[in-house]
């Protein structure tokens, strides 16, 4: 019995093959081969089992799975073969011995029954050699296993692939022309640029859809496959900017338990969106400004820089051309930042529009909540139209939330909006952002003060505030104390 031949042999069977008909005809002619097997029984963790008679060309038939216990060598009782199936089977092939084992598959549930003949080799060599042989069988129905596993999540995931860009296209209305001349203006600039890696400053008033915008120009990219990363830079803490942006190594600071990788790394090969970048502190605005100047980065604690492979788009909605004037954002960076820009115009500016966007929201927040989406009435239609929306579509989206929730029947309703334009939670009174007043207090402190910022007098003691946390509200607004010194 030559064992290196028989593995030989079995290492040619074609387990690539779909279906696992093939590996168990090429196992069966193996065994035939070099051990006189007439037939096989192969389970690969399916609901049935392959049987091939080498003695009938090696036709292949399906039956129903029955695994064995453990591994054994069966002779052929005096009286005959009993009525179980797997014995019928030995009768009918005239077999004197049947050998069962299971496999050491790991990915899958697999057995082996062979019907034996009469040999020259006696019954302990052939379970010997059998039992050698089930390693090597194993093997191979793991290997087909994972492969026809892959092959399957390959389907399922290119399956979902393509429904999720059916999604999004549909999310970010590539395949439906907009009514508004504003809006195909915006959408004509964002598709002019997206083939290319220009830098894109995108803006328009809050709600407005920014970075459906900045979505859409990167699905149209090159880049469409790679990553689309976004942050908002107000929500990131002064102190760990640029650990966000740039990531950190092990033991870099306290808390550093483990190397992370910043967002222009993660970015690599895709987009990244800096939403509200007029946020970012001076300090801040220098670091981002080297990375988009030299295109190299280094995480902290690092010594080594890393390449940027990341397309940047920026969002904002204030003016930073003005900014620039107050000397709130630097100039250079601007002018780094907004090579190419994309006004989003709000939707006041686009009621063409409005009634594609409420029935679209409509739909996706009556999937979201579970029940069918009611109709539109004309009517309520041409309330919403009356509307300015300060809001724009972040308002809009809300609103309608709140009409289905009390719309019970098969119509939508808007008890709460009011005929007439601009009823809905209109602001009465200007008021003042935060930051605008954060700095008018401390430029008036500054200039009663003469510039002083420490001791008796000076201005962070009239403020109430520390002096390191007075400089540090200093340097993320911008403010020049020398410009107040007598």
């Amino acid at each position: 019995m030559d064992l290196d031949a028989l593995h030989a042999a079995l290492c040619g069977a074609r387990w690539e093959a779909p279906g696992g008909d093939e590996l168990a005809r090429d196992v069966a002619l193996a065994l035939a081969t070099h051990l006189g097997a007439k037939a096989i029984e192969l389970g690969l963790g399916d609901s049935t089992a392959i049987l091939v008679r080498t003695e009938a060309s090696s036709v292949v038939e399906r039956v129903p799975v029955a695994a064995p216990p453990e591994a054994r060598l069966l002779a052929r009782p005096r009286s005959g073969w009993g009525r179980s199936r797997r014995d019928r089977t030995g009768a009918e092939l005239g077999a004197t011995r049947c050998f069962v084992a299971p496999l050491p598959a790991r990915h899958t549930s697999a057995y082996v029954v062979v019907w034996l003949g009469r040999s020259k080799h006696s019954s302990a060599a052939l379970g010997e050699a059998l039992e050698c042989l089930t390693p090597s069988l194993g093997l191979l129905v793991d290997a087909h296993a994972l492969l026809h596993r892959v092959a399957r999540l390959s389907r399922h995931a290119h399956s979902d692939n393509r429904r999720l860009r059916r999604d999004l296209r549909q999310s970010l209305g590539l395949d439906e022309p907009t009514q508004s001349p504003a809006m195909r203006r915006c959408l004509d600039r964002a598709q002019a640029v997206a083939p290319y890696d220009t830098p894109v400053l995108v803006t328009g008033p809050s709600g407005a859809g920014k970075e459906l915008v900045a979505r859409r120009i990167h699905a149209l990219s090159a880049r469409a496959d790679g990553p689309f990363v976004q942050v908002n830079c107000g929500a990131i803490p002064e102190g760990l900017v640029e650990s966000e942006l740039f990531g950190h190594e092990r033991g870099a600071f306290t808390g550093a338990v483990s190397m992370h990788r910043g967002l222009f790394e993660r970015a690599a090969a895709g987009t990244l969106l800096l939403d509200e970048v007029a946020e970012l502190s001076p300090a801040s605005q220098v670091k981002l400004l080297r990375v988009l100047q030299e295109g190299t980065f280094s995480r902290v604690g690092a010594e080594s820089p890393l390449r940027s492979d990341a397309r940047v788009i920026a969002a904002t909605h204030r003016d930073l051309g003005s900014l620039v004037e107050k000397g709130a954002f630097r100039e250079d960076l601007f002018y780094r930042l907004a090579v190419f820009e994309v006004q989003v115009p709000g939707l006041h500016e686009r009621l063409e529009d409005l009634p594609r966007l409420v029935r679209q929201l409509v739909d996706r927040i009556a999937v979201r909540m579970g029940r069918p989406a009611p109709a539109i009435p004309a009517a309520v239609l041409d309330r919403l139209v009356a509307h300015d929306w300060p809001g724009n579509v972040r308002q809009l989206e809300n609103l309608l939330e709140a009409a289905l929730v009390m719309s019970p029947g098969v119509e939508l309703e808007l008890p709460h909006l009011a005929r007439r334009t601009g009823s809905i939670a209109t602001p009465r009174h200007t008021v003042e952002p935060l930051e605008d007043a954060i700095r008018r207090c401390i430029e008036s402190a500054l200039a009663s003060t003469g510039g002083k910022l420490y001791g008796p007098g000076g201005a962070a003691l009239r403020l109430g505030l520390e002096p390191s946390t007075l400089q540090s509200k200093m340097r993320k607004l911008g403010i020049d104390r020398r410009r107040f010194i007598d």
